[in-house]
């Protein structure tokens, strides 16, 4: 066994609060983010440094110490990706998680997480470099729009130009769920997200991960799904390991997904509104709105 926190973590959560010091490369694990009471034991999955292999957390009395499960270098058929476990009931795991999901996705990496239809790619769609590998990791051709996830009807207007009234009534019945509505991007969305068109589909996802992530960005973050293009959706985070795992740092396992069906994709620019994709609102509830 040896001990989790590092001084990287010393330097960002300060000294007091680590356990030990012992140095593990590349794991950053501040003690006060996974308590345990009264000397309870509780494992936590969790994997060091991007490109390494998978260790075991366990917490006692709120010290966190780490043990190899597998050999130190992985095969070359080992699982690239981190797959880190999450609670979103577990208070002080979530800050952790956001904390560390948060400063890839900042700094430029695509990250897999849940959401309510299948699991997505979040990356910063004002960086014009996460945007590119967001194509090159999906094996997309570059003239496809990416669609964007926000955490609120006002982040959403704010990357809308001009929305027409129809959106807001279509974000007051079905936001947050499975609908994405395309409008004309304003002028803060780069026209790569747009593939050129001008035009960027938005969704309020009815995920609580994904919907804090997003407000920890402080910006809305891709929400295109975790797979390969033309490959099916994935719904659970061994699934997007399969498929993509070797060019993700991070794959957040948020349990199997709720949804059967992607979202559900509504055009509303131009005279008249029209569903380009079916998904999980049904047509039938849409009529009233779109005529």
């Amino acid at each position: 066994m040896c001990a989790a926190p590092i001084k990287e973590v010393k330097r960002i959560f300060g000294s007091n609060n680590i356990c030990n010091t012992r140095a593990l490369p590349g794991v950053i694990i501040p003690a006060k983010h996974f308590p345990a009471k009264g000397g309870e034991r509780k494992s936590i999955s969790l994997l060091s440094e991007p490109r390494t292999v998978p260790r075991s957390l366990t917490v006692l009395c709120a010290c966190v110490t780490v043990s190899a499960s597998s050999k130190v270098f992985p095969r070359p058929d080992d699982p690239m990706a981190e797959i880190l476990k999450v609670d979103t009931t577990d208070t002080a795991q979530l800050e952790f998680v956001l904390e560390y999901s948060t400063r890839l996705i900042l700094a430029g990496k695509v990250v897999a997480f849940p959401t309510d239809t299948f699991y997505g790619l979040g990356a910063d769609p004002l960086n014009l470099a996460a945007v590119s590998e967001i194509f090159r990791i999906k094996r997309r051709t570059s003239d496809q729009p990416l669609p964007l996830l926000v955490a609120s009807l006002d982040q959403a207007a704010d990357l809308a130009q001009d929305p027409p009234r129809i959106f807001f009534k279509l974000a007051e019945k079905f936001w947050p769920g499975p609908l994405t509505m395309v409008v004309s991007a304003s002028r803060l969305i780069p026209l790569k997200v747009t593939a050129n068109t001008g035009k960027v589909g938005l969704r309020w996802p009815r995920a609580p991960l994904a919907v804090a992530i997003i407000a920890a960005a402080a910006r809305p973050i891709t929400g295109t799904s975790a797979n390969i293009s033309k490959n099916p959706a994935c719904s659970t985070a061994a699934e997007v390991e399969e498929q993509i795992g070797a060019d993700l740092p991070l794959i957040m396992d948020g349990g199997r997904t709720h949804g059967v069906l992607a979202s559900t994709v509504v055009d509303l620019v131009g005279e008249r509104a029209r569903i380009l994709r079916p998904g999980g609102v049904p047509e039938s509830a849409l009529k009233e709105f779109l005529g």
